[in-house]
């Protein structure tokens, strides 16, 4: 087996190629570091607001349906995520489709414009993702135990945002968030399975030669102080009742990581 290749261009542009040449797909996956955690009060939810927004249309590709159109002649899978620490794009299709893969990904990444029109017609979306999740008990238990623990800061909010802040975005906040975050030095391009390097390099090179570069900005540092014990219990007309009960424990990469893992499945995993 291959080691995974780790490449920093000079813009600062991050890229781990993992060769797996009996591989039957190659996926390419575009990481950036910005989620909830990177968000101000008023920011609540832009990063994942701005992570739908980023496949309505570029410069090159006028809207949502040139891209889907694209993606699915590929017959490729594709989708994103938003998470505390980072958001990210991927699409996976047959090893010979990686150049147009890498090519769709980094439009949509760098070149993406926010069509006041789309901005609309996708708040609605995520609001009604909002009411979803808030009649989803078992997520609203576990949102509820994080913002327990976190409280009053970044780590403490939900990904989605609020109501009122996904109600208050325009096209001018979309612009400014992804011209601070999205840049080189904090951008990851990853691309794994059956692919020739020296041809993914170029089509990176090429796809990502726009990416803006800029000193990184750190996230302020997550609390965890705490002396008592703390609660929340809210009450609904349903028919179950959902317990979470949270820990602050180990940094990533502890030494004892191992022993943790083994202490939650003793204690968690299973029904027995």
């Amino acid at each position: 087996m291959k080691k995974p290749i780790i490449k920093t261009l000079p813009s600062g542009l991050r890229i781990l190629l993992i060769d797996r040449p009996l591989s039957p797909t190659v996926t390419v996956s575009v990481l950036v570091r910005t989620g909830s955690e990177y968000e101000r009060v008023t920011e609540q939810g832009l990063s994942h607001f701005l992570e739908h927004m980023c496949f309505k249309g570029t410069e090159h590709r006028v809207s949502s349906k040139d891209i889907n159109r694209e993606l699915d002649t590929l017959g490729a899978l594709s989708n994103a995520f938003t998470g505390q620490e980072y958001t990210g794009y991927w699409a996976k299709a047959i090893p010979t489709k990686v150049a147009s893969l890498i090519d769709i990904l980094g439009d949509i990444f760098v070149h993406s414009v926010f069509p006041d029109a789309e901005i609309d017609k996708e708040r609605g979306v995520i609001l009604e993702e909002i009411n979803m999740y808030e009649e989803m008990h078992g997520h609203k238990t576990i949102e509820s135990l994080i913002a327990l623990m976190y409280q009053d800061q970044p780590a403490g909010r939900a990904i989605l945002g609020t109501k009122d802040s996904v109600g208050s975005f325009t096209r001018s906040d979309f612009i400014k968030y992804h011209s601070s975050k999205y840049h080189a030095a904090n951008t990851v391009v990853v691309v794994a399975g059956a692919f020739d390097q020296p041809s993914v390099m170029k089509s990176i090179r090429t796809a990502f030669k726009d990416l803006p570069e800029r000193a990184i900005t750190p996230k302020k540092r997550v609390t965890t102080k705490q002396s008592e014990m703390r609660t929340v219990v809210i009450n609904r007309a349903i028919d179950q009742a959902h317990l979470a009960i949270g820990f602050h424990a180990l940094p990533l990469g502890h030494k004892d990581q191992r022993a943790l893992q083994l202490m939650v499945a003793v204690l968690a995993s299973g029904m027995s």
